[in-house]
């Protein structure tokens, strides 16, 4: 079985061995917490990085939006390709709304606009049809509300026949089969820096599919084992090896990361598809400060919270 792509130590160091500033002040980082995001992330990195060559090859010269970009090693990694990208999201308690973020390594100082924004609530500060890729890596499965504000902006702000790459861990994974068949838990633990810390909600290939071609897309699924997510235990490192080897959909469905390759194919499309929602109102999404960007003018928060509640009836809301 061929090994699965990996940043070498090399590119690892690199990674960990540089400063950052977010404005005149210095980021204050735990270096062990980031070796050691590095070191896990590595197959994943890798794997996104020959994807965003194929994008870059595809849109030269075009806009690069980084979504999430903190701890900045993509950032890094496409600072070393050429690509200096516009980075932003995440920030939605900030006091500015722009900040210049800078890494020195080796021996190379670069910059980037930082833009601080809600991605799930505010409307992107950038107009429409400004980028030609938008990479949104590992963000998904942290929203607290929904992905639907966030892929109608992705399509808002990208041009005609822009791209879109978005990573994600694959909630089928075999490691979390083999973990559930031994009666323990799939969810993430709490964490100390708060909901966004945590896996909120985890995709299938099939979700993942579903929410992207509701937002206009036209998607490529990939899905893959990682160099870094070695199971430990006997069971779950089978599964896995079986997950890799074999090359039927059912195996191909349980690895690891789930990576969309998602060209825009049309105007941007809000959609809440009953199956991922339940207890569903723009009343309360509007209570929650998200925006609503297809809300017909006029519309009334009572006519559009009841309108909502009689569509998922009608449809046949989620179970459970």
């Amino acid at each position: 079985m061929p090994r699965p792509p990996s940043l070498s130590a090399d590119d690892r160091r690199r990674l960990c061995t540089r400063t950052v500033w977010r404005g005149d002040s210095s980021q204050d980082e735990d270096v062990a917490e980031v070796a050691a995001y590095a070191e896990r992330a590595r197959g994943r990195l890798a794997i996104s990085v020959e994807l965003v060559e194929r994008l870059l090859a595809e849109h030269s010269g075009m806009p690069v939006l980084e979504l999430g970009a903190d701890p900045w090693h993509f950032t890094q990694l496409l600072l070393e390709r050429g690509v200096v990208p516009v980075t932003g999201g995440l920030d939605s308690h900030a006091d500015a709304e722009r900040q210049r973020v800078t890494i020195a390594w080796a021996d190379r100082r670069e910059s980037v606009d930082q833009h601080l924004f809600d991605v799930e609530r505010d409307r992107w500060p950038f107009a429409d049809g400004t980028f030609g890729i938008v990479v949104c890596m590992e963000i998904l499965e942290h929203l607290t509300v929904s992905p639907a504000h966030l892929l109608y902006e992705t399509n808002r702000v990208l041009g005609p026949g822009g791209a879109l790459l978005l990573t994600t861990p694959n909630a089928l994974a075999a490691h979390k089969l083999a973990a559930l068949l031994r009666g323990r838990t799939v969810h993430w633990a709490y964490s100390g820096h708060g909901v966004s810390g945590r896996h909120n909600r985890e995709f299938t290939p099939d979700e993942v599919r579903l929410v992207l071609e509701e937002a206009n897309f036209e998607v490529q699924l990939t899905l893959a084992n990682l160099a870094g997510y070695e199971a430990r235990e006997r069971l779950a490192r089978g599964l896995q090896r079986l997950a890799g080897l074999l090359p039927f959909a059912p195996a191909r469905r349980r690895r690891d990361h789930i990576f969309a390759m998602a060209r825009k194919s049309g105007p941007p499309r809000l959609s809440f598809p009953p199956s991922l929602y339940r207890s569903f109102s723009r009343e309360r999404l509007r209570d929650r400060g998200v925006m609503l960007p297809d809300e017909p003018p006029g519309e009334t928060s009572a006519e559009a919270a009841g309108d909502d509640r009689g569509r998922a009836a009608g449809r046949g809301g989620p179970s459970g």
